[in-house]
């Protein structure tokens, strides 16, 4: 006795409508990737949750970093809530690649004179970019959502990275590991 059940098909004019208001030049929608071998398969979508999985010292956090790069270059505020890295480490990181240089000649000052001006140019950009990174160590679920709510009123964040679920403290909790990191995904994607 619910009229407000409707069929798909019922939908179809409304839903159609929408995917086409959505759609950029290109053929893509939503927040497209740096990578065009992911733009094949998917677009970046507000409130979806993206998992990068892999073994340590793989070269997740720098892909991550370079589609904040991309995200940034193309005019979308970022953020990350980093559990890992300090501010200062995570900077290191990001003025090297922005100027493509080895991060070791970054951290020693050993830049020819063409890096340097290179780094210069680069962190002149990055002054203006709307870029927040928030290094915590024990991020809490409430730590999480108070953030991301404030970031998103305050800076219209529109690409949010979280590096990287632990589940080092299970035994802790007295919970399996697959299901904390379960719980985990599920509380950022939803909340």
């Amino acid at each position: 006795a619910d009229d407000s059940i409707r069929t798909v098909g019922e939908q179809v004019e409304e839903l159609m409508y929408e995917v086409e208001e959505r759609r950029v030049e290109g053929g893509l929608s939503g927040l497209p990737s740096r990578y065009d071998s992911i733009n094949e398969r998917f677009t970046y979508e507000n409130g979806d949750l993206y998992v990068i999985a892999g073994r340590p010292k793989h070269g997740k956090s720098m892909f991550y970093l370079n589609e904040i790069i991309h995200k940034l270059r193309n005019g979308v505020p970022c953020a990350v809530f980093d559990t890992e890295l300090s501010t200062r480490k995570w900077f290191e990181r990001l003025a090297a690649s922005l100027a493509s240089v080895k991060i070791k000649d970054f951290k020693s000052g050993e830049c020819t004179k063409e890096e340097n001006d290179r780094v210069i140019e680069q962190l002149k950009w990055l002054k203006d970019q709307p870029l927040i990174h928030i290094y915590d160590s024990g991020w809490t679920k409430e730590k999480i959502y108070t953030k991301a709510k404030m970031l998103k009123l305050k800076h219209n964040i529109g690409f949010l990275v979280y590096d990287y679920i632990k589940a080092d403290d299970v035994g802790e909790l007295k919970i399996k590991e697959h299901n904390y990191l379960g719980d985990m995904t599920n509380f950022l994607k939803n909340k």
